[in-house]
């Protein structure tokens, strides 16, 4: 079999193109994948980024995992598909539809937890404010709450769940503004 055939190959393997997408994102360690990618096994996991690897797709470095070389041309198809699964989740879910409820709300946040999770949302306000939905990134909102990429993580998957918390916490104000008056 070929190189390109089995780089190929390797995009079927289960949990790889959610890996491959979590990568596209910039550099991360294996417990942010693990926990991005949610019910992966640790061993699954370490078998997928290992064939990666092998076949030049993915690179370790300095503890973390990242797209290699020419890997990051993937980073505008995975993009794309993203893009794609989000507007048809939403064009077809509800409010009560697992797949698109905010799991975040159920985390409990308490002490220095909870004073993370505001400064995250405050500084994705600013983000927002300043770039707009589309800029919206992980990188940028702990960059500007001064807090490491991995403590965004833990309050929120991506920035597309980051975006719609603050979504509904927008609509939760001008629904509780409207009760007053």
């Amino acid at each position: 079999m070929s190189g390109q055939m089995r780089r190929l190959a390797a995009l079927e393997g289960r949990w790889t193109l959610r890996l491959l997408a979590c990568l596209a994102r910039g550099p991360c360690q294996f417990s942010v994948l693990r926990s991005d990618l949610g019910a992966i096994s640790a061993k699954t996991l370490t078998l997928r980024l290992r064939e990666l690897e092998a076949l030049g797709i993915v690179h370790y470095e300095r503890r973390q995992y990242r797209l290699d070389g020419d890997a990051r041309s993937l980073e505008q198809i995975l993009a794309a598909l993203s893009d794609w699964a989000g507007r048809a989740i939403s064009d077809r879910s509800g409010p009560d539809d697992p797949y698109t409820q905010d799991l975040s709300a159920n985390r409990p946040a308490r002490g220095r937890s909870a004073r993370s999770r505001k400064a995250i949302l405050a500084a994705a306000r600013l983000e927002l404010a300043d770039r707009g939905p589309r800029a919206l990134s992980i990188e940028a909102v702990a960059a500007r709450a001064r807090i490491a990429k991995g403590t965004l993580y833990r309050h929120f998957r991506s920035a597309e769940e980051l975006y719609r918390v603050l979504l509904n916490e927008q609509t939760d104000d001008e629904e509780e503004a409207g009760c007053r008056s």
